[in-house]
């Protein structure tokens, strides 16, 4: 084994506080599954949840945890419109108001 075994492929190039991401790394679940596995939890890619979990999620509300910010920064690990994806469906809890 060499030392460049471990290195990320040269499509990872945005440095995130010395991890090396690739583009789309916003939506992980259409850009990183094929080497992160489908659920982000490693294949041929490390697993991502050793940097990546819910610890930033520091505000309280009905004694669930969330991260502070407007439900477009949510959509990351929620899905698309927050209708579920690596973390459960925001609807689960939250009810759309009419």
């Amino acid at each position: 084994m060499t030392p460049d075994d471990d290195a990320p492929p040269a499509t990872h190039t945005d440095d995130q506080d010395g991890t090396l991401h690739a583009q789309g790394k916003e939506d992980p679940l259409a850009n990183c599954v094929t080497c992160h596995g489908v659920d982000l939890g490693g294949d041929s890619g490390p697993t991502c949840y050793g940097c990546h979990d819910n610890e930033d999620h520091t505000s309280t509300r009905d004694g669930v945890r969330h991260l502070r910010g407007d439900s477009s920064s949510c959509a990351t690990c929620h899905g698309p419109d927050n209708s579920g994806g690596l973390g459960p469906a925001c609807s689960e809890c939250h009810r759309r108001r009419r």
